[in-house]
């Protein structure tokens, strides 16, 4: 969205190797503004964006990555089925009308697009927030806690040639 990197521009200083895009990730029009190079490698970050689109619009925009980057890695946060079922009673999700939809419970799900990838870092948010909290670190003794918000880093073992 033009006015999101708008706002990013003030913050941030966009650079040779760090690149603002704007446009809809489902186009493919935004692969052309990359420069392309076989040698270089791609950190793509999806960060609160997948789990809006459907499994089929995330299948192909894995798809789109892996056809066009060579030696790409990816790094997203993923949410559980059970965040997506109960979403709606979350206090500020209704209020932005938005729709939860593609969700995973664990990061080898991501092995049924059928794009060969390799799963470099997995964790539950909930082990990075340990200080943060306090006595609801019990909650991490809970399989069904550890599964609701989780960041996962992969890369696609598909390497084009360009």
């Amino acid at each position: 969205m033009p006015e999101v990197i708008a706002l990013r521009r003030k913050a941030v200083s966009e650079t040779e190797r760090h690149l603002f895009i704007s446009g809809s990730v489902l186009e493919t029009d935004w692969i052309t503004k990359i420069p392309m190079s076989h040698k270089h490698h791609y950190l793509i970050i999806c960060e609160g964006l997948l789990m809006y689109f459907s499994r089929d619009e995330v299948n192909r925009l894995f798809s789109v990555i892996a056809e066009n980057f060579p030696h790409v890695e990816l790094a997203t946060d993923i949410i559980g089925r059970v965040f997506v079922k109960h979403s709606r009673r979350h206090p500020h999700i209704p209020k932005t009308q938005a729709r939860l939809d593609w969700a995973i419970d664990h990061p080898d799900e991501l092995k049924q697009f059928g794009i060969p990838l390799t799963i470099s870092e997995h964790f539950s948010m909930l082990d990075r927030q340990k200080e943060r909290l306090g006595w609801l670190n019990i909650l991490r003794a809970i399989p069904l806690f550890g599964k609701l918000y989780q960041f996962v880093n992969f890369r696609f073992d598909t390497y084009p040639e360009r």
